[in-house]
């Protein structure tokens, strides 16, 4: 057994939409399963966003992607894409040597992050605005 050193790294899978809608639970421990299996250390594993793919892959149009950042050692990369190429699962993955990416870019939020911020931002203006509304409203009555 070599005793090599911890490299930083992260992984973008890819889901089936539909399965990763119905089974969103299951879809996560697949790629933690296929992490576990290449003794990899899991920073973090969240849902980035959902896409219409380019192209068919194993009869899906729709696609699920999931970014994981992880510690691994080098050697376990090869292993790890294979698991992902048998698994029934995970479509696809991209791993990437993250050694040379800021910090600040590896924990800054996902584009489905920023929507439901931005949402959430929205909601909340129009929540403001109608009791603002109210306001004037029982103001005007009142006179």
């Amino acid at each position: 057994m070599t005793t090599g050193v911890m490299r930083k790294y992260e992984g973008l899978f890819l889901v089936d939409s539909a399965y990763a809608t119905t089974n969103y639970d299951e879809a996560v421990a697949a790629i933690s399963t296929v992490m576990e299996r290449a003794k990899a250390e899991v920073v973090s594993l969240k849902k980035w966003d959902d896409r219409r793919l380019c192209y068919e892959i194993k009869s899906s149009t729709r696609g699920t992607y999931f970014l994981c950042n992880f510690n691994a050692m080098p050697e376990m990369i090869s292993p790890l894409e294979r698991d992902v190429q048998i698994s029934e699962e995970i479509l696809r993955v991209m791993v990437l040597n993250a050694e040379r990416i800021p910090e600040e870019i590896l924990v800054s939020a996902t584009p489905l992050e920023r929507c439901e911020k931005i949402e959430a931002e929205e909601a909340q203006a129009e929540e403001q605005d109608e009791e603002s509304l109210d306001d004037v409203a029982i103001d005007t009555v009142e006179d």
